[in-house]
């Protein structure tokens, strides 16, 4: 009896795994399923959207400053120097930022690198350790993204906010660093299924 219940248990997942492949999408190597498309143009896709989506809350601050003008003071050659009048002077000052739409969709656009980049494989041999370097720049941009998502919900953000902002770009500069050391193409794993969106 034991043995009939761990064969429809054994049956029962081959079947799962069988559905599961019927309806799986295998994406196929095409232009728009490419590396440079899915990963490298959507990463740059990305930091648009960061930049476009943080805004600066600031206010107005006025300064009064004086102008000085040169004269010549009487009974010498030597000139002098005194104040004359006072202007005022307007400048922004940023108190903190917060999140605009594009934000979400800067998170979005992440969400789908990390759903495909497990997608792809090198072709060459030698740029095995090259490709984890680029896959692990985009594992640094990704942290840097979801923390700075959650400094923006607070206030009296301003320093992390441009040092989160600072960490993508790096991350996005060595990215394509180790890209421009491929000496071979990234293409996709064949009859590999697309994993499924983590909500």
């Amino acid at each position: 009896m034991k043995n009939v219940r761990i064969k429809v248990t054994i049956l029962a997942a081959m079947f799962s795994l069988l559905a599961a492949g019927m309806f799986a999408y295998i994406p196929e190597n095409t232009p728009e399923n490419s590396f440079a498309e899915m990963i490298a143009a959507k990463s740059a896709e990305v930091t648009t959207l960061v930049f476009a989506g943080t805004e600066a809350v600031s206010k107005e601050v006025v300064s009064t400053k004086y102008e000085d003008r040169e004269v010549m003071a009487k009974g010498h050659h030597a000139a002098a120097r005194e104040a004359s009048g006072s202007e005022s002077v307007s400048t922004d000052k940023i108190l903190y930022y917060e999140a605009k739409q594009e934000m979400l969709d800067a998170e979005q656009a992440m969400d789908e690198i990390n759903q495909w980049i497990g997608m792809y494989q090198t072709k060459k041999s030698s740029d095995v350790v090259t490709f984890k370097k680029m896959k692990k720049y985009l594992a640094v941009k990704d942290t840097a993204l979801r923390t700075l998502v959650e400094v923006l919900k607070t206030r009296e953000n301003k320093m992390e906010v441009m040092k989160l902002k600072k960490a993508i770009t790096k991350a996005d500069k060595d990215f394509n660093r180790y890209k421009k050391l491929l000496k071979g193409t990234i293409e996709l794993i064949p009859n590999k299924p697309l994993p499924e969106d983590k909500e």
